[in-house]
């Protein structure tokens, strides 16, 4: 395994869509859904939103990820603007890249 293989990362980041305030993020060295679950735990616990939308992986397509929103009566919409949202989490990217400690510059609307 190469040195960028091991230092490679995954992000997952859940947002509100209408202010872009990051509501929970996990980085992880595995693509696994145990950190999306969690990082889905702790947005639920923050906020309720009617419907609940994600990409087509496989981390929230699993009976886990969905379980829980269902569980809640929350909709599922699922499409593939996985890109659209790493856009719109690029300062989150950058600041877990960079070792960032603070939230402040992970919103990319400037706001909160």
């Amino acid at each position: 395994m190469s040195s960028a293989e091991r230092s490679r990362r995954s992000l997952v980041a859940i947002l509100d869509w209408f202010s872009r305030f990051v509501l929970a993020w996990r980085l992880s060295n595995t693509l696994d859904t145990h950190f999306c679950v969690e990082a889905l735990e702790a947005a639920l616990s923050a906020s309720r939103p009617e419907i609940f939308n994600t990409d087509q992986g496989t981390q929230f397509t699993s009976l886990r990820f969905t379980g829980l929103l269902e569980d809640r009566d929350i909709r599922i919409s699922m499409d593939g603007l996985g890109v659209l949202a790493a856009l719109r989490t690029g300062s989150l990217r950058r600041a877990a890249a960079g070792g960032c400690s603070t939230t402040s510059s992970w919103n990319d609307s400037g706001g909160r």
